[in-house]
């Protein structure tokens, strides 16, 4: 194959090329902290109704494989289990975020490397590099296509993940640089999701992830086999872009690989809830904890907000909220549940019937800003509350509050400490740090099962 006649080649090429050494440290430890970050939503998120029938729908298929479900320890063929596993990593919401290409890349390639990697038995270092590969071409493809118009009714998560998928599976599978093409046509036609779960508030959102997983993988292993699939799946003239439109990046989607590698710009949700919401919700929180604020003596709250916030589906939404999910979406719920309770955690998405937080939503409006949009994807907020006797108080972030890398271990301890125990949950953090060092990844499998 001539490597210059279609874009998706020079995908190929890096995908084929890519080795352990050409990453730098900072890329491993940021690699590192998404896996930290992926397990712990999965733990978290294993009790949740549409974690359990994506784990029932696996125990009906009643098959057998070489990899691993999570906790539970079933196994299965990895696009299976990779299927059940992103759910799961998907399934609190808490998952990291590449503004980007707005994916949650996280929670399709992390799941399904690890589910194709144990069932190759790579190194660690393997892993690592098809990680990486995972999150850069979710990235790229994401930059071509990604807008706010594109985003209001297309799920870019599911819609650019199979491309990541499929190049971390294909880079542990051994493809090379003409099934790996193949692999990329097919992962194109596998893209899909729509976002009419978060205006309905329903669990569709959930499953994008674990079906991106699956199918990206399904696509790799089709490559593998020789299928031969469209080659100009992105530039043609019924190719992606010409389906959804192209933006500035898709000029130099070829261009300067690792410069950065786009996992560097992936940032961790400081909340279990949709990352619009981020920046005001923790915003409501700094507000609750300076200031005394008696919730019942709130008259109204204007949240001013970037343009996506505003316009993403489900986002500015004052209720009524009948279902968890729904109130995971608003800005509103959020801005009033946080300055009710006076916490931001997955107990307030718990607790979605409250009176008191539904009545102070209904009385929340939500406004774009343009200086805010403008220095989008910074995302910067400002909420005005005022009380029932006149009194206005005010404050305003620049950009959203991530989790530091500190937190996001913290939390991968203690998410893990609950599931399995204090001792196996250290284990599973030592063999993630040591991960280089690894010459079989079914070592690491072992650690995210619960012992019975």
């Amino acid at each position: 194959m001539d490597k210059l006649q279609c874009l998706t080649s020079g995908l190929a090429e890096f995908v084929s090329s890519l080795t352990f050494e050409d990453l730098p440290a900072a890329v491993i430890e940021k690699c590192k902290l998404c896996m930290f970050h992926s397990l712990a939503c999965s733990f978290a998120s294993r009790h949740f109704p549409w974690s359990q029938t994506a784990i029932d729908y696996l125990r009906d298929l009643n098959i057998d494989g070489n990899a691993t479900l999570f906790v539970e320890g079933l196994k299965a063929p990895s696009p299976d289990i990779a299927f059940v596993n992103a759910v799961m990593a998907h399934g609190n919401l808490h998952e990291d975020t590449d503004m980007g290409s707005g994916s949650h890349t996280g929670a399709m390639v992390i799941p399904a490397a690890l589910a194709v990697g144990e069932e190759t038995n790579c190194t660690g270092k393997d892993l690592f590099t098809a990680i990486v590969l995972g999150y850069e071409l979710t990235g790229r493809v994401g930059a071509s296509v990604v807008s706010i118009e594109f985003a209001k009714t297309f799920r870019p998560t599911s819609f650019f993940g199979a491309y990541g998928v499929c190049a971390s599976a294909a880079k542990l599978l051994g493809l090379d640089h003409d099934q790996t093409v193949n692999a990329l046509g097919m992962a194109g036609s596998l893209s899909t999701g729509l976002n009419q779960w978060a205006m309905d508030g329903t669990d569709d959102v959930f499953f994008h992830a674990g079906f991106t997983a699956s199918d990206g993988i399904k696509a790799a292993m089709l490559g593998k086999r020789g299928i031969n699939a469209a080659k100009r799946v992105l530039e043609g003239r019924a190719g992606l872009w010409a389906a959804y439109g192209e933006q500035e990046a898709a000029r130099n989607i070829l261009e300067g690989f690792g410069d950065p590698y786009a996992i560097m710009r992936v940032y961790f949700k400081p909340i279990p809830a949709d990352a619009c919401t981020a920046s005001p919700n923790k915003l409501a929180l700094r507000m609750a904890e300076n200031n005394t604020i008696n919730p019942e003596e709130i008259r109204n709250i204007e949240v001013e907000v970037f343009q996506l916030a505003k316009d993403y589906p489900g986002i500015d939404y004052p209720g009524p909220f009948t279902s968890m999910t729904r109130a995971k979406m608003s800005a509103q719920y959020g801005v009033a549940a946080v300055l009710v309770h006076r916490r931001l955690d997955q107990s307030i998405y718990d607790e979605f019937k409250n009176p008191l937080v539904e009545r102070l939503s209904a009385n929340t409006k939500i406004e774009a800003d343009e200086a805010f949009s403008k220095n989008f994807p910074r995302q910067g907020c400002r909420i005005n509350i005022t009380m029932q006797d006149g009194t206005v108080i005010s404050d305003q972030q620049d950009d959203v509050l991530q989790f530091t890398d500190d937190e996001v271990v913290d939390n991968f301890k203690h998410e893990a400490g609950r599931m399995f125990g204090d001792k196996q949950a250290e284990a599973l953090a030592d063999s993630i740090r040591n991960l280089e060092s690894v010459r079989q990844v079914r070592e690491l499998s072992r650690l995210y099962v619960k012992k019975s």
